[in-house]
């Protein structure tokens, strides 16, 4: 390692252990703007005298490092790399198309009530008899509204629907798929991280080799803010079975 001041750029990429044992391969977090090893106070069992003439004194000390932990903030990002500020999983979805569907609801004056599916079209809102569509068949617009993309029907409060009245929906709806991030839904998020560095002062290079980190997401991610969306997750760095430490920072003499 080259002697002198130390200001460190570089790459933070993530290979993510996933629920079915499978890893995603390193993933980069794009932008890093924090990547921090945080090193806490040493625990230290003291054995204190309380003889006559030693009252006090310290007679024998052991200290132990306690495990250390990451802290990384970055704002580019895949689906799984977000799921880790949520503590959730990334998987996807699918809902085949509906022709002719019915749900029932109960109205409510001036607040949409989902019928169960999104991006609904060919709505036809009556009066529910027993679970089957009644005589009266409401007027969109002047009794009713509807939030299609959210499947949304919506009584208006100079309609004929009364609150609380249950009405009997059929509709169509098309098919869907996409990625979803199931939130709070995993309790421990593990992996292997690489941190790819080079110390802007001198040039040389530096890989930071982290074997097996615990992560979880750590503060707030704010979907209106008017910046760009950061994720910060932290994590505490684990010694696999047969090391003899938890992760490594090498400088190579040459470039890399």
């Amino acid at each position: 390692m080259q002697t002198g001041g130390k200001i460190f750029r570089g790459d933070v990429r993530l290979n993510v252990n996933l629920p079915n044992g499978d890893e995603t391969g390193f993933l980069p977090a794009q932008n890093a703007s924090a990547f921090q090893i945080v090193v806490p106070e040493p625990e230290v069992t003291e054995r204190i005298s309380k003889m006559r003439d030693t009252a006090g004194q310290v007679l024998d000390a052991v200290s132990e490092v306690q495990p250390h932990q990451l802290n990384i903030t970055f704002d580019g990002f895949n689906g799984t790399l977000l799921a880790t500020a949520f503590n959730g999983a990334l998987n996807t979805y699918s809902t085949d198309a509906v022709t002719g569907g019915a749900a029932q609801i109960l109205a409510r004056v001036g607040a949409g009530v989902s019928v169960g599916h999104y991006n609904i079209s060919n709505v036809v809102v009556k009066d529910d008899n027993a679970g089957e569509p009644g005589t009266t068949t409401f007027t969109l617009g002047e009794d009713y509204t509807i939030e299609a993309r959210l499947g949304l029907v919506v009584a208006l409060a100079d309609g004929l629907i009364t609150e609380g009245e249950l009405l009997h929906i059929t509709f169509n709806a098309a098919a869907a798929d996409g990625d979803v991030i199931r939130g709070a839904a995993v309790s421990e998020i593990t992996a292997s991280i690489i941190f790819d560095g080079i110390d802007k002062v001198s040039g040389q290079s530096m890989i930071g080799e982290f074997d097996r980190v615990v992560l979880s997401g750590s503060g707030n991610f704010d979907f209106l803010a008017d910046e760009f969306n950061a994720v910060e997750i932290v994590g505490r760095v684990i010694t696999l079975e047969g090391a003899t430490e938890p992760y490594r920072l090498r400088f190579p003499n040459a470039a890399a």
